[in-house]
C-alpha cells in the first residue's frame, strides 16, 4: 500500500492539509491512521469517540455562525436592497475580531512571550502560534455581543440566550479537547473577549 503524501496549503497552518506521520506524536502514531487539519481544526481518523466528533464540530462553530449572517444578510440585501443590520454587524465583528487577532495580537504574543505559552500543543496540525485563540476569541466575542443584544432587548428570549450559551461556550473545551490549543490560549482569549 502506497503511503500518502503530506499535502497542504500553507503548510503548517492547518488551514487545508494532510500530516505525514513523521509529524505525529507517538500516541497519535498508535491509535490513527490519518491526520489533516481544515481551518486549523485537527481531524485525526478514525475518530474515536463521540466526544471528539463533538469537539471537531464546536471547532468549526466560530466559522458556521458567521457564514450563516453573512447569508441572511445577503438575502435581506436581495429583498429590500440592503443587508440586515444584525447579522451584517456579526459578520463585522467576526472579521475584525479575527484579523486584528492573527494580525496584530498573535504577533505581539509571538514576539514578547516565551515559545511553550504560544506554540500549540504538538499534537496540533496547526505549527502557527496559539495564542490567544482565535476560535475562542471570536466565539466568545460574538457569545458576549449575541447575550447582550438578547438580554438588553424589550423583552428578553430565554430560549434564545440557552442557545446562544449552548452553540458558543463549548468552544473552548473543545479546542483543548481536540489538542489544538492549551488551556492557557483558551482562557486568555475567553478572559479577553
Amino acid at each position: 500500500v502506497a503511503k500518502p503524501k503530506p499535502w497542504g496549503i500553507a503548510h503548517g497552518s492547518g488551514q487545508c492539509e494532510f500530516q505525514d506521520k513523521a509529524d505525529w506524536t507517538e500516541a497519535e502514531q498508535r491509535v490513527y491512521s490519518s491526520k489533516f487539519g481544515l481551518g486549523q481544526v485537527s481531524i485525526r481518523c478514525p475518530i474515536q469517540s463521540p466526544l471528539d466528533f463533538i469537539a471537531i464540530i464546536y471547532g468549526y462553530l466560530p466559522f458556521l455562525i458567521p457564514g450563516w449572517w453573512a447569508v441572511w444578510a445577503l438575502k435581506g440585501y436581495l429583498d429590500d436592497g440592503h443587508p440586515r443590520f444584525f447579522p451584517f454587524f456579526g459578520i463585522c465583528i467576526a472579521a475584525g475580531f479575527a484579523l486584528v487577532n492573527e494580525a496584530i495580537t498573535k504577533q505581539i504574543c509571538k514576539r514578547v512571550l516565551p515559545a511553550e505559552i504560544t506554540n500549540r500543543p504538538p499534537e496540533a496540525v496547526c505549527k502557527h502560534p496559539g495564542m490567544p485563540s482565535g476560535h475562542v476569541m471570536n466565539a466568545w466575542t460574538l457569545m458576549v455581543w449575541c447575550l447582550l443584544e438578547a438580554c438588553l432587548d424589550s423583552s428578553v428570549r430565554y430560549e434564545w440566550v440557552a442557545v446562544i450559551v449552548l452553540v458558543m461556550g463549548p468552544v473552548p473545551w473543545a479546542r483543548v479537547h481536540n489538542l489544538d490549543h492549551t488551556m492557557c490560549q483558551v482562557i486568555v482569549s475567553g478572559v479577553t473577549s
